[in-house]
Parts: structure tokens; sequence; C-alpha cells
């Protein structure tokens, strides 16, 4: 029984930590690199290839996905960017000149969505 439900709790990990990162765009070499560990080893993570996943490891590449690591072992339904999102979206919805806003920035490049973010943080403080 104990060896079942490790294999689903490796099988939940591996499941959203895919999901995550196809959804954040990143391929594995990339979220090996920034949370310290070897692509295989993300690899073997999101094949539940892993029997003993490390908690260090976990916080790490948690960190790097922008959810928490009890998320990404399959506590909970929503993660903080959904959480986040979804915030979001009404804020859009109940004030639509936000979304003029965001429509006008949609082509900038990052520099200029930079340059953008500490204008209307300027704005906010006076």
């Amino acid at each position: 029984m104990k060896s079942q439900k490790g294999k689903i709790e490796r099988l939940r990990l591996a499941q959203r930590l895919r999901q995550r990162r196809i959804q954040s765009g990143m391929t594995l070499q990339q979220i090996a690199d920034a949370a310290g560990v070897t692509k295989s080893t993300v690899q073997r993570y999101e094949q539940a290839a892993i029997e003993n996943p490390r908690p260090v490891v976990v916080q790490g590449i948690a960190a790097v996905l922008g959810v928490s690591p009890a998320w990404l072992c399959g506590a909970g339904e929503n993660n903080d960017l959904e959480v986040a999102f979804e915030d979001v979206v009404e804020k859009l919805r109940v004030r639509p000149e936000l979304c003029d806003l965001v429509c006008a920035a949609a082509d900038y490049s990052p520099s200029q969505l930079r340059c953008a973010v500490r204008v209307v943080r300027a704005l906010s403080e006076n």
C-alpha cells in the first residue's frame, strides 16, 4: 500500500512539473540551470523516475516554476499563478481602462515593459 501511495505522489509531482514547465515555456535545461541541478535530474522528476524526491530539489524546481513545493507535490488544486491570474482577470473585468493599458503594452520589448512598469509604479506613489 505504501509503495502505491508513493507512486501516486511521484506521478502527481511529475504531471504538475511537466504542466508548469510547458505553461512557462521553459526547457528541461533552463529549469535545471536555474534550480542548480542537472537536466537529467529534472527529466527523471518529470518522468516520475525518482523513488524518493529530495525536498531541496523539489523546493528549487518549485521556485523556478513560481509555485509552492506543496502544490508541485500535489497539495491543493490551485497554484499561486492560477490565483493571481484570476485576480488579474477580475480587475480587468471591473476596470476596462486596464484592458486598454495592457493592449497598448502588448507589443513592447522587455526593456520597454520594464520602463512602463516603473512609470506606473511611480504614478501610484503620487
